[in-house]
């Protein structure tokens, strides 16, 4: 045998195409056309260069080792070829995009499961989380969607006018895709190259890296290439017990967050208005208690997994139901500091302002955005009903404040109604008025809620243009 028959069969052995070995030697392919051709010979550095490029020996790159003169593994045992439809494009496009769909669809239920269940049996539906929810799911299946005809019609513009010729060896398959009769691209595949396999009912789709493959199942040379693809790795089975531990921990991980909301409000008292988010905030750690349950199933599953066993499902599960566990019970320590029991506030404005109000039983006062300081006064029955009847008889308390005010008060007060209200100007010293000058003003707003026997005071300052509005009287 030649050098240039011997380059020739490494070359072929290799899966390698002129073009590419060219490239690895910097020559033209015309050049190493002429060497196999033996037109020509390479010089001396060339073929110091095959030799590392072949990983042989000088002898074996100059002749045949006499132990392989009559060996056939260089010799295919079976060749075929494969031209795909569009019926295959469009299998292979549903084996490959139709499970992100469906997981898509999974995580976003997930996700409006956990939003929905804070607002069981209590009549109260988070809005804004299933709109964000809703929202973002369509988006991802838009540009899943959007991928998917995409994957299909460049499919079908790459493989119209192609044929994948499959040279299949002892060891390896060489996958040799030509088009309009010409060489395009070479693949050597060898059974541990197969990173994943997919599989319907007509079509098997197999990944070695990035590179996806189409095999019709009622090709003739479908069931030559199987073996090649087939997991070679012995991959240990989950015993039955280990089965029923991993689906265990997945619901029990799924039911989590329905169990920690459960104990929240079991411990949470029914409270007015004015307290609910204080006496959430101080008892969201509980949702820490549950995060042993999915923090449990991840760790089974990477236990699995050093075992061999496939399982990504427990990972997966128990780290996204641990993430919303954790993230529920972190608003206890990261807010804690936002609510400050102070029962001395109502007394406090009262003196500031020059009006009664009643003692107080239990208040929270709240630091919101910006200046704005909110206070939740729950008042002792006696001092709170002398209160209300005193108030009748006091001009500054409304029942209703003029709609000119509504501009002037805070946005915590949106939507809210109160039995008596009012708003006092701590700069210009005066109650239910609209300064006559514009400039930032210094408000307070009061109002009392008789059914729950509250306070609620918003302390804030207030942007105000004396040429917009019209000017009541004072009080």
């Amino acid at each position: 045998m030649t050098i240039g028959t011997r380059i020739q069969a490494l070359r072929k052995e290799r899966g390698m195409s002129q073009e590419e070995l060219a490239g690895k030697l910097s020559v033209s392919r015309q050049t190493v056309s002429q060497w196999e051709t033996e037109q020509t010979v390479p010089s001396i550095d060339n073929i110091y260069t095959l030799k590392e490029i072949f990983d042989v020996s000088f002898d074996a790159l100059m002749s045949e080792p006499a132990e392989n003169q009559h060996s056939t593994a260089a010799i295919p045992h079976r060749h075929g070829e494969m031209r795909y439809t569009v019926e295959d494009i469009k299998s292979a496009t549903r084996l490959v995009v139709m499970p992100r769909i469906l997981g898509t669809l999974f995580a976003a239920i997930l996700f409006i499961i956990i939003l929905a269940l804070p607002a069981a049996g209590d009549n109260r539906t988070d809005t804004a989380g299933f709109f964000i929810a809703f929202v973002f799911t369509l988006a991802i299946l838009i540009m899943q969607t959007i991928q998917a005809v995409s994957y299909k019609k460049n499919s079908l513009k790459q493989v119209a006018d192609r044929i994948y010729e499959y040279d299949l060896y002892a060891d390896r398959m060489v996958i040799t895709v030509k088009r309009n009769g010409e060489l395009s691209s070479r693949f050597v595949v060898r059974p541990e190259d197969v990173t994943k396999v997919i599989e319907n009912r007509t079509h098997t789709v197999f990944l070695r890296g990035t590179e996806l493959f189409i095999l019709r199942k009622s090709d003739p040379l479908y069931e030559a290439v199987r073996p090649y693809i087939s997991v070679q790795k012995t991959v240990p089975a989950a015993s039955g017990k280990e089965k029923t531990i991993s689906a265990l921990l997945i619901i029990l991980s799924i039911l989590s967050p329905a169990f920690a909301i459960a104990v929240f409000e079991a411990v949470t008292p029914e409270v007015p208005f004015g307290f609910v988010m204080s006496e959430a905030i101080n008892r969201f750690w509980i949702f820490y208690l549950f995060l042993p349950i999915p923090l449990a199933s991840a760790i089974f599953g990477i236990y699995q997994r050093k075992k061999g066993i496939r399982n990504i499902k427990n990972i997966v599960v128990g780290l996204i139901l641990a993430l919303i566990l954790a993230i529920y019970g972190s608003f206890t320590p990261i807010f804690k500091n936002t609510f400050i029991s102070d029962n001395c506030v109502a007394e406090s404005y009262a003196a500031q302002i020059g009006v009664e109000l009643p003692r107080s039983e239990k208040s929270v006062t709240q630091n919101a955005f910006g200046d704005e300081k909110r206070s939740s006064v729950l008042c002792e029955k006696e001092s709170f009903d002398r209160f209300v009847q005193n108030a009748k008889k006091d001009i500054r308390w409304k029942a209703e404040l003029p709609t000119e005010l509504e501009g002037c008060t805070p946005t915590s007060t949106i939507g809210r109604k109160y039995d008596l209200c009012l708003i006092y100007n701590a700069d210009t010293k005066e109650f239910n008025a609209l300064p006559t000058k514009s400039g930032d003003y210094r408000f307070i707003f009061i109002g009392v809620n008789k059914s729950e026997r509250t306070l609620e005071i918003s302390d804030y300052t207030s942007s105000f243009n004396a040429s917009e509005q019209a000017l009541p009287d004072a009080v």
